[in-house]
C-alpha cells in the first residue's frame, strides 16, 4: 500500500525564535497541522506599522512503520495569504544545522560587494548615526534611494568590521574649498541609511586627491537563493496549457519603502564651453567690499581668459581661462563664466571702488540624442542590439537599464568598447564608423522598463552676429504643358516691395529679378533662384505659350569615324525643342543618354560613372566616361551624333553602339 498523508510530517528546529540562534539542528518535536501560530507568532501593531521580517527553520519528515517503496516527497505552498500586506515564501540554505544569522546571509547576499565607490567619508562617522557624510568628485553619479552601499575598515585583520547598508534618502551639493593656495570643487552628498552603523567608521578631510583609500564600496546584485512561493492564477488553467498568467512572479522578502527625491534648478542637456558672442564691456561698481567669500555678479556670460577686475587700492584681479582669479601668483578667487559669478578668496576686507572688464559670452548647451528599447516580456533576455543615428561622439554614449528595481550603467571608452561603472553588470562594443551598438547586461532587465542610450554629437558653432545672409532656395518646377514656345514663358510673384518679373530670352535662359534661370523648351522644366523673397503665402505664376509638339523613332546612319546622322521630317525645327535618347552599350552596361538642345544648334548629354569592379577590380572606385555632343540644323532638321567624343572608355574597352533614338 502507499504511504498514507498522515505519515508525511514537518519538524521543528532546536530554536522556533526570531533570536540569532533560532533554528539549529532538527528535532522530534511536530509541528501539529492546523494549531494558530504553530510555526510563526502573531504580527503585532508594531510589525505592521514598521514591517518585520520572521525566519523559522522547519524540516520534511516521512514516519511509517512499513516498509513500502518511498518515491520522495515535497512540500509547497498551495495557497497564499489573505492579509495583502503579508508575504510568505520558502528557501533552503546549504546546511541542516544553519542558524538564522545564516539564513539572514543568505537572504542579504541578494548583493555583494562590488568595486570601491568614488567618494570618501567626510570625517568620522559615529556607530548610532542613521545618516551619512560623503564628499566626492565633480560628475560622480550619487547613490541613489534604495542602493546598498558596503562600508568595511580594517580590512583583513583582527579588528575587520563591515556593513551594507541600504539608502533611504539623497541630497548633494556642489561646493568650492580652498586648501593651501588651490582651490577645488567637490560634490557633498548626504545619505540618510535604513539602518544606523553598528560601528565607527573612519573618514578624510576634503581633499582634490582622488587616489586617497575609501573604506565604500559599491554592490552588485548576486542571486544566491532560490525562494518558493505561490501566487494565484490571472486567467484558468487548461490541459496542455504551456503557459500560466499569475498576478506577480515577485514576492517580498524584507519590508522597504520608495522614496522620492524631487530635482530642481536643472536645465535640460549638459553645460557646454562659453564662446564669445558679443563686444568688450565695463562694469564699474563705486563702492564694493572686498573680503573672504565676497561675491560680484558682472551681470553676463564670460568669455574665458579675457576678465580684469581693479580694485580702488590697485590690486588686480585676472583669471586663467579654467575659472580661477589670480593677483599675481596667487589664487584669490573664482569665476563662473556662464553666469558671471565672481568669488573672492583669501584676500583682505576692503571697500572701495570696483572696475570689471570683459569679452562677453554665452555658455553653448549641450543637449544629448536619446533612444530608447522597450523590454516586455517577449524581448526579454540579456543581449539587446540598435543603430544609433546620428552617429555618437566618442566617449559620450552612456547605457542605463534597470534589473530588480536597480538601475545599473555602461559607458563607452571612445575604442568602440562599453564598459560598466561596476564590475560584471554588463559589457558591449560600439561600431563609431556606423553607430551600431551590441550590449550584453549583466542582470535581466526588468519587463516594462527601458534600456535608454544618450550620446553626444560634435559640437559646432559658428558666430553670426553682424549681417545676415539668407539662402533662397532654388525653384525647380515642370510646366504642365510641354514643349514649351521658346520666348513665351513669363514668371509673376508678389514681395514685400510689389510684383517680381522673370522672362525667357527663346535661347533657353531666364532673366530679371533671378539668378542662373534655365528652361528646357522640350520638356518644361524651368529652374531659377529668385534674388527677390517672395511674401508669405505668395505663389509662382507661370505664363506661357505651348509649342506644337511632333516626335518620331528613327535609326541613326553610321558616317564614319563616330559620326552618326539622323534626318527628321516635318522640318524646319524650333531652336530648343529637339530632345532625343540614345542606348549605348559598354560591356555589359547599359547606358542611356539623354540629348538636350540648347537653342543655338548644338547638343550635349552629360557622362557617368562606369562601374568596372566585377570584369577589372584594378579601377577601383570605376570609370568616369564623358558626354557626348552632338548638332542640329533647324533649317534641314539633320541631327549629326559625335559618338568619337567619348572620352574614359580607352582604359578597358571600346564601347558597342545600341540605338533607341526617340524625338
Amino acid at each position: 500500500m502507499s504511504i498514507p498523508e498522515t505519515s508525511i510530517k514537518i519538524m521543528e528546529s532546536q530554536n522556533m525564535s526570531d533570536n540569532d540562534d533560532g533554528g539549529g539542528r532538527k528535532t522530534g518535536r511536530e509541528i501539529v497541522d492546523g494549531n494558530i501560530n504553530n510555526m510563526f507568532n502573531d504580527i503585532s501593531r508594531l510589525d505592521r506599522t514598521y514591517g518585520r521580517v520572521s525566519l523559522r527553520e522547519a524540516f520534511l519528515s516521512v514516519q511509517t512503520d512499513t516498509t513500502d517503496m518511498y518515491a520522495g516527497a515535497h512540500i509547497i505552498i498551495s495557497n497564499p495569504t489573505k492579509d495583502p500586506l503579508v508575504s510568505v515564501c520558502m528557501f533552503k540554505t546549504t546546511n541542516d544545522y544553519d542558524f538564522r544569522t545564516a539564513a539572514q546571509d543568505r537572504i542579504e547576499s541578494y548583493v555583494t560587494r562590488g568595486p570601491r565607490y568614488n567618494g570618501w567619508f567626510w570625517g568620522t562617522q559615529l556607530a548610532g548615526q542613521r545618516q551619512i557624510l560623503l564628499f566626492q568628485a565633480v560628475g560622480t553619479a550619487t547613490p541613489g534611494v534604495g542602493d546598498v552601499l558596503f562600508l568595511i575598515e580594517n580590512e583583513d585583520t583582527a579588528d575587520e568590521q563591515s556593513q551594507y547598508v541600504r539608502i533611504t534618502k539623497v541630497e548633494s551639493t556642489t561646493q568650492d574649498f580652498t586648501v593651501g593656495n588651490t582651490t577645488f570643487t567637490r560634490q557633498t552628498v548626504t545619505l540618510d541609511i535604513g539602518d544606523p552603523l553598528r560601528e565607527t567608521y573612519g573618514g578624510n578631510e576634503i581633499s582634490n586627491d582622488d587616489s586617497l583609500e575609501t573604506n565604500i564600496n559599491s554592490t552588485v546584485v548576486a542571486d544566491a537563493a532560490e525562494y518558493y512561493g505561490v501566487m494565484s492564477l490571472r486567467q484558468p488553467v487548461s490541459v496542455n496549457d504551456v503557459a500560466i498568467n499569475v498576478d506577480s512572479i515577485f514576492t517580498h522578502l524584507v519590508p522597504s519603502a520608495q522614496a522620492e527625491s524631487p530635482v530642481v534648478d536643472v536645465s535640460l542637456g549638459e553645460a557646454g564651453p562659453v564662446k564669445e558672442s558679443g563686444q568688450a564691456y565695463t562694469d564699474y561698481v563705486p563702492s564694493f567690499t572686498f573680503g573672504h567669500n565676497a561675491t560680484y555678479y558682472f551681470g553676463r556670460g564670460i568669455k574665458p581668459g579675457s576678465l580684469i577686475i581693479t580694485a580702488g587700492n590697485g590690486d588686480t584681479y585676472t583669471d586663467n581661462k579654467t575659472g580661477v582669479m589670480y593677483n599675481g601668483a596667487n589664487q584669490r578667487g573664482t569665476v563662473n563664466y556662464s553666469t558671471g559669478l565672481v568669488i573672492f578668496k583669501d584676500i583682505d576686507d576692503y571697500t572701495g571702488s570696483l572696475t570689471a572688464q570683459a569679452i562677453i559670452g554665452a555658455e553653448i548647451s549641450r543637449v544629448n540624442d536619446t533612444k530608447k528599447i522597450e523590454v516586455d516580456i517577449n524581448n526579454q533576455g540579456y543581449t539587446f542590439t540598435t543603430i544609433l543615428d546620428p552617429l555618437p561622439t566618442p566617449k559620450t554614449l552612456i547605457v542605463d537599464y534597470m534589473s530588480q528595481g536597480k538601475w545599473y550603467r555602461l559607458r563607452d571608452n571612445g575604442k568602440g568598447e562599453i564598459l560598466p561603472d561596476i564590475e560584471k553588470t554588463g559589457s558591449g562594443t560600439l561600431n563609431l564608423s556606423s553607430g551600431s551598438v551590441a550590449l550584453t547586461c549583466g542582470a535581466l532587465p526588468d519587463v516594462d522598463t527601458s534600456i535608454i542610450f544618450y550620446w553626444g554629437n560634435p559640437l559646432e558653432v559658428e558666430d553670426i552676429s553682424g549681417t545676415v545672409s539668407i539662402d533662397v532656395p532654388q525653384i525647380v518646377h515642370t510646366l504642365a504643358e510641354s514643349p514649351v514656345k521658346p520666348g513665351s514663358i513669363t514668371v509673376t510673384w508678389q514681395t514685400g516691395a510689389g510684383t517680381a518679373t522673370a522672362t525667357d530670352d527663346g535661347s533657353g535662359n531666364l532673366s530679371g529679378d533671378v539668378v542662373g534661370g534655365t528652361v528646357n523648351y522640350a520638356d518644361g522644366t524651368v529652374i531659377f533662384t529668385p534674388t527677390a523673397i517672395p511674401a508669405a503665402g505668395a505663389d509662382y505664376t507661370f505664363d506661357y505659350a505651348k509649342y506644337p509638339f511632333s516626335s518620331e523613332s528613327t535609326a541613326p546612319t553610321d558616317h564614319g569615324a563616330g559620326i552618326y546622322q539622323v534626318e527628321l521630317t516635318g522640318g524646319p525645327i524650333e531652336p530648343g525643342s529637339v530632345a532625343f535618347q540614345m542606348t549605348i552599350n559598354f560591356g555589359i552596361h547599359s547606358q542611356i543618354y539623354k540629348f538636350t538642345d540648347h537653342g543655338n544648334g548644338t547638343m550635349s548629354a552629360p557622362g557617368f560613372t562606369l562601374d568596372t569592379s566585377i570584369t577589372h577590380p584594378e579601377y577601383e572606385g570605376g570609370v568616369e566616361v564623358g558626354g557626348l555632343s552632338a548638332s542640329v540644323d533647324y533649317v534641314t532638321s539633320i541631327i549629326q551624333i559625335d559618338i568619337g567624343s567619348l572620352s574614359g572608355i580607352d582604359k578597358w574597352s571600346r564601347p558597342v553602339y545600341g540605338y533607341d533614338i526617340d524625338f
